[in-house]
């Protein structure tokens, strides 16, 4: 989901301030949201941080280095960790303040706490009060989490037509067609996607996973999967485990399988507990390429 930079700001109450300011706090590796009013910044620069919530990377002092795409700074004081969220942001809604923003955040949490019923009623009221490209493209990702693709895709549909323009609801799309197994609009939406922001590395890593691993060759093409894992690992700076987990596919799938081995490797030591990594390393040792069922 995508976050909105907001500069305006709340009272905190008194529980929240004793909480923000506890230094003893080590909140590296939380997942947090954030408070009304929250500011991410890179020196005196005030970013976008394009997805929540958001992994802290780093502490120092009083300051959290977020963000995955992009990465700024937040005070301790302007978030709340992923346990904490829905308390946050129901005072909000039950104030009556903001309440499109809140609602958003606490689907958010929800749906991260995996209470999927309960992200798609906040984001069915996010949506009433805010029919927006960005509220169609939150509840399709919370459908598509459920697997009901069907629905998922209306809402891209609906976010594209408002925004025809915006990469972030073709990948969405594309990853939904690709659960549909089908595998030619899904590619065409990487494509768009892009087409539309070359700088933009998911629909890279999502189309380079898809011709390195797909159960169905007629869609592998272990050449042009290397070319994109290769562009998605730049825009990363090296440092992103699931692009460099596609790079390690993909030579597999060219059949270069040292190339395979050292990418895989790299990406176990970015995410030691990864999803499948330590399994395709084997594969790898093994000179066997991976596929998805």
């Amino acid at each position: 989901m995508r976050a909105v930079i907001l500069g305006a700001t709340i009272l905190l109450s008194a529980t929240a301030q004793a909480v923000a300011a506890d230094q003893s706090l080590d909140l590296k590796g939380v997942r947090v949201l954030p408070k009304w009013g929250a500011v991410v910044k890179v020196g005196k620069q005030t970013i976008d941080v394009a997805s929540t919530p958001w992994i802290v990377q780093d502490v120092k002092g009083d300051w959290l280095w977020v963000g995955d795409r992009r990465k700024g700074w937040v005070r301790r004081s302007q978030v709340v960790t992923l346990d904490e969220a829905p308390a946050y942001y129901t005072q909000l809604i039950d104030s009556n303040q903001h309440k499109a923003w809140a609602y958003y955040y606490r689907a958010a949490a929800w749906q991260e706490k995996g209470d999927l019923d309960k992200a798609l009623a906040d984001s069915g009221k996010e949506l009433w009060l805010n029919p927006t490209e960005g509220t169609y493209n939150n509840r399709g990702e919370i459908w598509r989490t459920k697997r009901d693709f069907d629905k998922a895709i209306a809402d891209y549909n609906q976010a594209i037509r408002l925004d025809p323009k915006h990469p972030y609801s073709y990948n969405n799309r594309g990853v939904a067609w690709e659960g549909k197994k089908d595998y030619d609009n899904a590619l065409a939406d990487y494509s768009e996607a892009i087409r539309l922001d070359p700088t933009y590395g998911e629909p890279l890593n999502n189309a380079a996973w898809l011709r390195a691993t797909c159960a169905d060759d007629r869609f592998r093409d272990g050449k042009k999967a290397v070319e994109l894992a290769t562009k998605a690992c730049v825009l990363g700076d090296w440092a992103v485990a699931d692009n460099l987990d596609t790079l390690a596919v993909a030579y597999a799938e060219t059949g270069d399988f040292d190339a395979a081995v050292k990418y895989e490797t790299k990406a176990i030591e970015l995410n030691p507990s990864g999803s499948g990594l330590q399994e395709r390393l084997v594969l790898f040792k093994n000179h066997q390429p991976y596929r998805e069922e």
